[in-house]
């Protein structure tokens, strides 16, 4: 060897040999233990014959939540210029006693409540007396933790500063050890609020909400691992309600993945969710009960033997959710290939760290640990996966959204066509008009002129359907009437039925052609529409076929003379067709009896009794002192 290894060497020997001098560990290698509660027990000279060697303590849960240890020290062990500090680091309210009496407590001993991560240093004068052994007695309660363990204490006997150190140098080892899974997870708590944020805003993408649960709940488990390991001071309490609570990511697991499939959940997985939730609500009914029974029903709910036999393998069958929602593989579109593919990688990890859990295979305890970093990363993969292709469907959603506004500015300009804010009213008329549309764009339409005579030209239609479709077939009417006003009737009628036969946009539209002249005479032409009301009778027309059944189909003409201070009601078929939640229809003598009113207390009214149609309701009164004054 070369002179600077032996160098090497012997500062590491001198320096093992100054920490063996400053600092020595107590538990187990010095330790007894006995399960139960008795205060005798911190005596010095108690009969040990009954307690167990510490060294065959296994930290797996139990119901029994009350346990002695009892350990030799020997300052005389350490350096002369040592002075001793007891360094206790322990997830457990405890007592301790040197030589009989007691030295420290720490949390309750009643409950077991404590605080997580704190560790403590404790100073004796007996610990400086180098000329004899020492008797350590440590009465415990555990309470339900993390993982159901129930470890020993962590006891050392030595130097303070280097105690502390050696401490700070084991959390920073345990933290550095797993830095994968606390940045994965880091990634999982991000994506998990920013999707949670994303379904608030848009409540009908439910696989948004199953995901962001799926990934908080695991990162809720990981999180208290976290600040066990970073130390992190936190009621013993709830390190057992956020594992309870983070539990139920399993439920949010198989929902998530037949969400983004697209698939119902299948009725064995929806069984699997039914036991789970019943499971975490024990968990959680467990931390909240006093501890005897708290302990026992942590113990049967989710530690025992027994109960780990059926809970890890129905775990292992929960993992396959993601091959069940994309069953059969060859079917899916490409693009959720890609998706598929990263969900089964996290399918895969989730059954190497289960199935590594289950009691039967003798895996060996902890050895699920191994794959926790390669399972965070897979589930990280998805996460990075869902983004993206949220990231696609929002680019495409704004491409749809931008293309549906085009549409509603069409649809918009549509609808001023058809229904215009302000019509013209010939001198001595009165008109009031209501339009309350099904949807969007209505299939109902009117126009009101003023002739170069002074008459008064009225065209009222109402297109089959409703939306965009009808709303266009209504403007086309309305465009093939312009330079046609000043015809009769029954020629309009005419005029346009053969426009829409020949349009070949299908369907057909009822339509009603008015036209009052100056001196008062009404002609009026039907092509199927309701006829219209003067003061509240119903006007007897002659029947016509709708627009677009036939193209040579001719309109009739019926005319009748006005008196001062007549009112005309003409309406559209949403008025009487409008239905309540019984099913009953406004019908023809509710509207018979509401004739009279103003046209928006009649369209209120059947809108109030339950719309179904576009409704259009449109009145025009004469003046009541005269007629229609005579056009010079």
């Amino acid at each position: 060897m070369t002179r600077f290894q032996w160098m090497f060497l012997a500062l590491m020997f001198s320096a093992t040999v100054a920490v063996a001098q400053t600092a020595m560990s107590i538990a187990p290698e010095k330790c007894v233990y006995r399960a139960g509660d008795d205060v005798r027990w911190a005596a010095p000279g108690l009969d040990e014959s009954g307690w167990q060697p510490a060294s065959r303590w296994t930290a797996e849960s139990t119901i029994e939540p009350h346990f002695w240890l009892r350990c030799r020290i020997d300052p005389a062990a350490l350096a002369p210029e040592v002075k001793p500090v007891l360094q206790v680091e322990a997830d457990a309210a405890y007592e301790l006693f040197v030589g009989g009496q007691l030295l420290a407590r720490f949390g309750d001993l009643n409950t077991g409540s404590h605080t997580v991560g704190e560790v403590n240093q404790y100073e004796s004068p007996a610990f400086s007396e180098r000329g004899h052994p020492l008797v350590l007695a440590a009465r415990i309660t555990f309470t339900p933790t993390l993982n159901g363990q129930q470890p020993l204490p962590w006891i050392l006997l030595g130097d303070s500063e280097l105690l502390r150190d050696r401490y700070s140098a084991q959390v920073l080892r345990g933290l550095r050890s797993r830095w994968v899974v606390w940045v994965c997870n880091a990634i999982m708590v991000a994506a998990g609020i920013f999707f949670l944020a994303l379904y608030l805003f848009e409540r009908t993408q439910r696989v948004l909400l199953w995901a962001s649960l799926a990934w908080l709940g695991l990162a809720l488990l990981r999180f208290d691992e976290f600040m066990i390991a970073a130390s992190v001071h936190f009621p013993s309490r709830m390190e057992f309600l956020l594992y309870s609570i983070g539990n139920t990511e399993q439920v949010f697991y198989i929902l998530f993945f037949f969400a983004l499939a697209g698939r119902r959940v299948h009725v064995f997985f929806r069984g699997l969710i039914g036991i789970t939730v019943i499971n975490s609500v024990m968990l959680f009914v467990a931390a909240l009960l006093p501890l005897r029974e708290s302990m026992a029903w942590r113990y049967w709910v989710d530690s025992s033997p027994e109960v780990n036999s059926v809970l890890i393998p129905l775990d292992v069958l929960m993992a396959l959710a993601p091959l069940v929602a994309f069953w059969p593989v060859n079917k899916l579109p490409r693009s959720q290939l890609a998706l598929y593919f990263v969900c089964s990688f996290w399918m895969g990890m989730d059954l190497l760290y289960l199935g590594a859990q289950v009691p039967w295979l003798g895996v060996g305890e902890y050895t699920f640990l191994q794959f926790q970093s390669v399972r965070s990363v897979a589930i990280a993969g998805v996460v990075v996966a869902m983004t993206l292709l949220l990231i696609q469907r929002i680019r495409q959603t704004n491409r749809e959204r931008a293309a549906l506004a085009t549409e509603m500015r069409a649809a918009q300009e549509i609808q001023r066509v058809l229904v215009p804010a302000r019509i013209e009213i010939a001198p001595g008329l009165h008109a009031d008009a209501v339009f309350l549309p099904a949807e969007q764009v209505g299939g109902d339409f009117y126009r009101c002129r003023v002739l170069e005579d002074g008459s008064q030209w009225l065209l009222l239609g109402d297109v089959s359907g409703k939306g965009t479709a009808a709303g266009m077939t209504g403007a086309m009417l309305l465009g093939a009437c312009e330079g046609h006003e000043a015809e009769r009737p029954a020629e309009v009628l005419a005029h346009l039925n053969r426009v829409l036969c020949a349009s070949g946009v299908g369907g057909m539209a009822t339509c009603l052609c008015a036209r009052i002249s100056s001196d008062g005479m009404l002609t009026l032409a039907n092509a199927g529409h309701l006829a219209p009301y003067r003061n509240g009778v119903e006007i007897e027309l002659e029947g016509g076929l709708p627009l677009g059944i036939a193209p040579t189909v001719t309109y009739n003409e019926t005319r009748l003379k006005l008196e001062p201070a007549d009112t005309l009601t003409f309406l559209s078929d949403g008025v009487v067709e409008a239905r309540n939640s019984a099913g009953d229809l406004f019908g023809f003598e509710r509207t018979r009896r509401i004739a009279t009113q103003a046209a928006q207390q009649i369209a209120e009214a059947a809108q109030r009794f339950g719309q179904e149609d576009d409704i259009t309701v449109l009145s025009l009164s004469l003046a009541p002192a005269q007629a229609l004054a005579p056009h010079d």
